[in-house]
């Protein structure tokens, strides 16, 4: 290959990825350009002067696309949507290409993503009460409504969507409360402004669950080895940490819960394979809930047996 020949492909080369970088981008500078590429400014001055058709001069060494040539939606649209949705972890690792290409997949299908199923009563909530909610965190307003009979005033901070299934997360009497929409009932927007705390939009972002609280405490638990690989694989506890790797295989893990209700029903659900080491009062609080629901089965059994018996009696009368 000659030399000129040589050029010019580099040229093609650099002129295609920065059009993908003002797709990709607001604005692009020279300075930017020629770090990206390892060459002077004034080789990318006159790269810029050649797609000076498409190009618009901010200023200084700023370019960016001109408005008729945007995409309608250009990849950073894309990741921004994706990351409010919380699906953006979903193709996580992927590159530029993927997301230029994204939108435009023909031909049989390549992936499928399978949602939760959507709350029954979601439409009626949403139209009822995502407005209103919007309205009143833009404009940091108290709101008020009525919620498991109760007459609610509360501090508006996020709309978050958790298993599909929509919360407020509010303050309600200097406590952090999720609020399910679809309960909110008589919903208004009051004049009273607040101040939201950047403590609180904190502990929101960092919750992995429905259960906000700014006052938590930790619980440590024992994961026998032949689960232990579905908890080093993802968190199957609200804010789980590995603390322990036992020979055996087994683990302990510690999470931070705002309440017995969040963790109990996991730890129900893993017996006997998940065993709390402590607070030991919690670790009382299931033997008694266990014990309960079996003497509730057995006195259910009983009660069938007896039916049974009544039945056949009478069948032979």
């Amino acid at each position: 290959m000659s030399k000129t020949a040589g050029a010019y492909d580099r040229l093609a080369q650099r002129l295609a990825e920065t059009l993908i970088l003002f797709h990709q981008q607001d604005q692009v500078t020279r300075s930017q350009l020629a770090d990206k590429f390892a060459v002077s400014e004034r080789t990318i001055f006159r790269d810029l002067s050649r797609l000076c058709p498409i190009l618009e001069h901010l200023g200084g060494e700023c370019y960016h696309l001109a408005p008729q040539y945007h995409q309608s939606l250009r990849t950073r649209d894309i990741r921004q949507l994706l990351d409010i949705a919380g699906a953006s972890s979903v193709f996580a690792g992927q590159n530029a290409a993927f997301w230029s290409t994204l939108l435009h997949t023909e031909g049989l299908p390549q992936f499928t993503v399978k949602p939760l199923a959507t709350e029954h009563q979601v439409e009626s909530a949403l139209s009822r009460s995502f407005g209103l909610l919007q309205q009143a965190i833009t404009g940091q307003q108290c709101c008020t409504f009525v919620y498991k009979g109760k007459a609610r005033r509360v501090e508006p901070y996020r709309l978050v969507n958790v298993k599909n299934l929509w919360y407020l997360a509010a303050m309600e009497q200097e406590n952090l409360k999720g609020f399910l929409l679809s309960g909110i009932r008589w919903l208004a927007v009051s004049k009273e402004t607040f101040t939201p705390q950047a403590h609180i939009h904190q502990c929101i972002d960092e919750e992995d669950d429905v259960w906000f609280s700014l006052h938590k405490f930790p619980v440590r638990l024992h994961v026998s080895a032949p689960v232990a690989g579905y908890f080093l694989r993802r968190s199957v506890l609200p804010g789980q940490t590995i603390e322990t790797h036992h020979p055996d295989g087994s683990l302990d893990v510690t999470c931070r819960i705002a309440d017995e209700r969040q963790l109990l029903p996991i730890v129900r659900y893993w017996l006997p394979e998940l065993r709390i080491i402590s607070p030991e009062s919690l670790h009382s609080v299931l033997v008694t809930q266990l014990e309960t629901a079996l003497s509730a089965i057995k006195q259910n059994s009983l009660t069938m047996a007896d039916d049974i018996k009544g039945d056949d009696h009478v069948e032979r009368i």
